[in-house]
Order: C-alpha cells, then structure tokens, then sequence
C-alpha cells in the first residue's frame, strides 16, 4: 500500500451521524434501564415497609397470645420458630427477596449483622448521638436493592426476655441460655434501639 492509499484511508471524514445516534441509543437505553430500577424500587419499598409492618404486628399479638396463655418460658419458642417461619413465607411469595431480624446483641447468631448492616447500625449510633431517631435506609445497587428499618423496644412485653439480665427471673434465663447459648440480647429498655429489618432483594 501506497502512502497516498494511507493518506486517503486515514483521512476520511467520521461518520458524525452514526456516532452520535449510536451514542443517544446508548444513553437513552441506560436512562431507561435506571428509571425502570427507580420505579421498581418504589413499588418495592412499599411492598417491605407493609412487609415489616405486618410481620412486627403479628409477631407482638402471637407473642401477647402465647404469653397469656403459656407464661413467657414456653413463650420464648415461639417467638423464634415465627421468625423463622416468617422468612420462609416471605421468600416463597417474593422471589429474590431475603428478609432477616437483625441485632448487633444477637440472641439467635444467624441474626447477626453482615459488613453492610454494621456500617447502617453505625450511621444510627452517630445520629443518635445527635439525638436524632434511626431513619429507614436504603441502598439501591445495580444488581439488589438493601433495605433496613429500626426496631424499638416499645412495648413492655419484649422486656420480659430482653430487659435488665437482674429483672429476668431466673427460670425464664435458664430456658434463654439453652436455646440461646450465647444469647447477649438483654439489657435494654422501653425506647431503645434493639435491632432492625434487614431486606436484600435481588433483581431477576
């Protein structure tokens, strides 16, 4: 090939035509794709935050129920087995949805916080130190979207198992320490953060 043959190849003009419709398609395809996300998240932020609401609800009138009619000692099953339960359900309805009770002063240790939920307990641990409440967060990634909602203890029954160790009476620890070996989930009081939500759904 000629140096004029290379002058001639190389010196033709681009396709300026061509480069910006490919360019436009491309954005457009991804401002679609990230709209598409948003609105997606949306709805399923509303679909967790009646998911929570439920399972919350639920959760203190069988507790309430089983407490009046059993004592808080066999009580403490029960508690445990609905939570379980719970996920199950949760998942089977919502495919690519995972949903777990969390608490930095675990009961359970397969409640305990992944690397993810540490920083969002941290992030609450910093705001309350500004007296501000923990605040729903969320984080929406290309892949999964995150969710996390505090749990308070706000209501007097979660103190019968979760209250000062001193308050629990000796029977009720018993029976916590042998379906809780390592159970440090006690101490607390009426407004304190005793853990949250956790929700990690999948985009399929």
């Amino acid at each position: 090939m000629g140096s004029d043959d290379c002058f001639v190849k190389f010196s033709r003009p681009f396709d300026w035509k061509r480069i910006f419709l490919r360019n436009l398609l491309i954005c457009s395809f991804f401002i679609i794709f990230v709209f598409c996300n948003r609105e997606q998240d949306t709805e399923k932020k509303a679909i967790l935050t009646r998911l929570f609401f439920a399972s919350e609800e639920n959760l203190r009138k069988d507790l309430n129920e089983s407490i009046r009619k059993k004592g808080s000692l066999s009580s403490v099953g029960a508690c445990r087995t609905f939570s379980e339960e719970n996920e199950r359900e949760v998942l089977a309805s919502y495919p690519g949805l995972v949903i777990r009770r969390i608490s930095e002063k675990s009961r359970n240790p397969d409640h305990l916080p992944n690397d993810w939920e540490k920083e969002v307990f941290a992030e609450w641990k910093e705001f309350a130190s500004k007296d501000i409440p923990a605040f729903v967060f969320s984080e929406s990634a290309p892949k999964s979207l995150h969710f996390m909602r505090p749990i308070y203890v706000n209501d007097p029954v979660c103190l019968k198992c979760h209250g000062q160790a001193e308050q629990i009476p000796t029977e009720l620890r018993a029976g916590l320490r042998r379906l809780y070996p390592n159970d440090r989930s006690f101490g607390y009081q009426l407004g304190d953060l005793i853990g949250a939500y956790s929700a990690s759904w999948q985009r399929l």
